[in-house]
């Protein structure tokens, strides 16, 4: 007679033997034995022959759901999931115990005891797991790119060349963005430009702005206005519109007239071959103090007009910011060149009066001396504004500007391209000001990204968005209100409220608002997380 064997298995592992001296794995896994799980105990101490044993394990025992413990297996979760659907189990009916959790113990018992209350309580979890049931949708293979800029003709260029068909926007009636003024750029900005004009993929639309967005990941609709009202399926959105550049004449003083310029108006002097004065002082961190690209187009400037004038050049900076790519070198030729620097804490005093700048700081090397200094000519940077319309555009996408203005990243740090609202990227200077290379660098990733996702028409979706439960929905908006991937939408014919598995992801904040309970993420029922406070109470006492 077969022996009758438990749905859920156990798959105990001692990664590098660190469990053993303080817990006893054998007893572990014999109590485990006793409550009717399979438990197995793998002898290996390195990762890859632990996986053998593991797939193994699978193949040697009817099952349908796993627990496996270790030490900080969730790092490697998605090389078990992988192994799980090699024998037709489910990627999700999987739970993992970090072992770890027992070793605080000093006593081997207690640290058995906390080990198998650990896994007893992974194993109720995933015993009360539903069928993550599937979906399949069709995709619009299309992307919207908003702004004819570097960032946004580069990320188009990089997104034909993985097949997809582009249509990009620019609001006025000629492309390149800020990029075309800068000398050392027309190049690369005109052969981009040509690039982008001869790509049959590209459909390129001047003049024109978006006014509405609707729909979701995969299936917008997008309305353009300009010439002529147009209506297009994508299934993505890239917004590059870029920023402006304001010179910071309330930080100087109006009667500055030519003797104080922006280093936009220097780059447009440089690039033209216009004399530059004897005494030129540059001055930044006046606004957006913070700003690593003010530091590096003053680098360049300093130097370049030390070299090509033999000007006396003076920079007084708060700080140094030399964190971009060949920074501290740039800065170590501009010294060797004769560019003096100077720091400063206190806004410096700017008086302009006979065609002379008088500039007035306190040496910070010696507090109380001070420091004057005369020039011909003032060069700031300019205040870095968000584009013309980022609140219109914002609003048009239902996404968030950031408390500057500028289109808030989901995660600056992970996800830095990435909107709160999945299928809307931000590239370039719409985001944060940044240098050129910084971004085509971003403009190929976040295209790789898109590519990544809209390379299939159709993909099969697994269904572990929230749910609403429509015999509970009142339909009192909270969660429409609350989420912010826009993913909830009213369904008129049913009258509830209905996520769009697409859209969604995932985090929970309409299943925790939601006031009559009727909404639940399948991954973490209601069930599974009251079981598990019930446990923890237990154990409590």
């Amino acid at each position: 007679m077969k022996r009758e064997v438990s749905k859920i298995g156990i798959f105990i592992y001692d990664c590098e033997s660190k469990l053993k001296n303080v817990l006893s794995i054998s007893e572990v896994c014999s109590k485990l034995e006793g409550l009717g799980f399979v438990c197995f105990e793998s002898p290996a101490s390195h990762f890859n022959e632990a996986m053998s044993d593991f797939e193994k394990y699978l193949k040697d025992n009817e099952m349908l759901k796993v627990v496996i413990a270790g030490c900080d297996s969730r790092s490697k979760e998605q090389i078990f999931k992988n192994s799980l659907k090699k024998v037709g189990l489910s990627p999700y009916w999987v739970n993992f115990v970090n072992l770890n959790e027992a070793i605080g113990y000093k006593e081997k018992k207690k640290a058995t005891e906390k080990a198998i209350n650990l896994v007893t309580q992974a194993a109720k979890w995933i015993e009360m797991q539903e069928i993550i049931g599937t979906q399949k949708v069709l995709l619009n293979q299309k992307v919207l790119v908003l702004g004819g800029g570097i960032a946004g003709i580069e990320t188009a260029l990089t997104l034909t060349e993985g097949g997809l068909d582009v249509i990009l926007i620019e609001e006025t009636s000629h492309l390149g963005g800020g990029a075309v003024a800068v000398e050392n750029l027309k190049g690369l900005v005109k052969s981009k430009i040509e690039a982008l004009v001869n790509e049959k993929k590209v459909r390129v639309i001047n003049s024109s702005h978006l006014v509405d967005l609707d729909g979701h990941v995969g299936r917008f609709t997008a309305r353009v206005e300009g010439e002529q009202k147009l209506i297009f399926e994508v299934g993505a959105v890239v917004v590059a519109t870029g920023n402006e550049l304001i010179l910071p004449i309330q930080e100087l003083d109006e009667s500055s007239g030519s003797l104080a310029i922006g280093q936009k108006d220097l780059e447009n002097r440089l690039s033209l071959s216009k004399d530059v004065p004897q005494r030129v002082c540059f001055l930044i961190d006046l606004v957006d103090e913070d700003l690593k690209i003010s530091t590096q187009v003053l680098l360049k400037q300093a130097l370049a007009v030390k070299e090509k004038f033999g000007s006396d050049v003076i920079c007084l900076c708060r700080d140094l910011k030399v964190s971009f790519d060949g920074g501290e070198k740039l800065y170590e030729k501009a010294q060797e060149a004769g560019v003096l620097f100077f720091k400063y804490t206190k806004k410096p005093k700017i008086a302009f009066s006979d065609e002379i700048v008088k500039t007035s700081l306190i040496n910070e090397d010696y507090p109380h001396e001070k420091l004057v200094f005369e020039s011909d000519l003032l060069v700031v940077n300019e205040k870095i504004m968000p584009g013309r319309g980022s609140n219109a555009l914002a609003e048009s996408l239902s996404v968030d500007l950031d408390s500057k203005g500028f289109f808030q990243s989901d995660n600056v740090k992970l996800l830095p391209t990435f909107s709160s609202r999945r299928g809307i990227f931000f590239v370039g200077g719409c985001r944060l000001p940044q240098n050129i290379n910084e971004t085509l660098s971003e403009a190929r990733a976040t295209a790789a990204e898109i590519f990544s996702f809209l390379s299939k028409e159709e993909i099969e979706l697994d269904l572990t968005s929230a749910k609403i439960d429509s015999d509970k929905c009142i339909l009192c908006l909270t969660c429409i209100r609350t989420c912010p991937h826009r993913a909830i939408v009213v369904d008129q014919e049913e009258e509830t409220a209905k996520v769009i598995p697409l859209a969604c992801q995932s985090c929970g904040i309409c299943v925790s608002e939601c006031p009559v309970v009727a909404i639940e993420l399948p991954l973490y029922t209601n069930a599974q997380i009251i079981g598990q406070l019930n446990d923890v109470v237990g154990e409590a006492g």
